[in-house]
C-alpha cells in the first residue's frame, strides 16, 4: 500500500516533544502495588496528547489514485445566451457519454452563486440541470473554489478547457 503523510501546520509538531516531556514527568516510580493502573493512565494521557498534537498539525494521509475526477462548471447567468447554454449542455452530455467507466464527473452551475448539480460520480448519464443559481451576476471565483473543494485530495493536475 503506497501512501504519504503530510502536515498542514507542521509548526505544531514541536508541541509533540513538549507533550512527551510532560508525560515523562508523570512516569510511575517505585514498586507500588498499583503500578499497572498508573502505567495505563500514562499510556492513555500520552495517546490523547499525541492525537491532539497531530490533529492540530493537520496530519493527512494521502494515497495516489489512477482514477480521474473531472468537475464541469457551467455559467448559468443572464450573460450567457440560450444558444450558448444549449451548446454547453451538448458538450457536457457528450463528455459524460465518452468518459472512461471508472472516472468520476461532477457538475457545478454558477451565476451569482455556485451550486453543486451533481457530486463527482461514475454515472455517465446527463442529469436534468435543475439548480438555479442567481442569474443577475457572475461569480466564477466561487465556482472554482467549490470545484477545487470537490476534487479528491490526492496529488492531482488541473486542466482548464474552453469551448470554441
Amino acid at each position: 500500500m503506497d501512501f504519504s503523510i503530510s502536515f498542514l501546520q507542521p509548526n505544531f509538531l514541536g508541541w509533540l516533544i513538549l507533550a512527551i516531556l510532560f508525560i515523562g514527568l508523570g512516569l510511575p516510580l517505585g514498586t507500588d502495588h498499583d503500578y499497572r493502573r498508573k502505567w495505563l493512565g500514562l499510556a492513555i494521557r500520552l495517546l490523547i496528547l499525541i492525537s491532539l498534537v497531530l490533529g492540530l498539525s493537520g496530519m493527512q494521509v494521502e494515497r495516489p489514485t489512477d482514477d480521474i475526477t473531472t468537475i464541469f462548471i457551467m455559467d448559468m447567468s443572464d450573460s450567457v445566451t440560450v444558444e450558448e447554454r444549449h451548446r454547453a449542455e451538448t458538450f457536457l452530455s457528450q463528455a459524460l457519454a465518452t468518459k472512461p467507466d471508472n472516472d468520476k464527473a461532477g457538475i457545478i452551475l454558477f451565476g451569482g452563486d455556485a451550486l453543486v448539480e451533481r457530486l463527482p460520480h461514475i454515472d455517465s448519464t446527463m442529469p436534468i440541470l435543475s439548480s438555479i443559481p442567481i442569474p443577475h451576476s457572475t461569480n466564477i471565483e466561487n465556482a472554482l473554489r467549490l470545484a477545487f473543494a470537490l476534487l479528491p485530495k490526492s496529488k492531482f493536475m488541473y486542466r482548464v478547457d474552453k469551448l470554441k
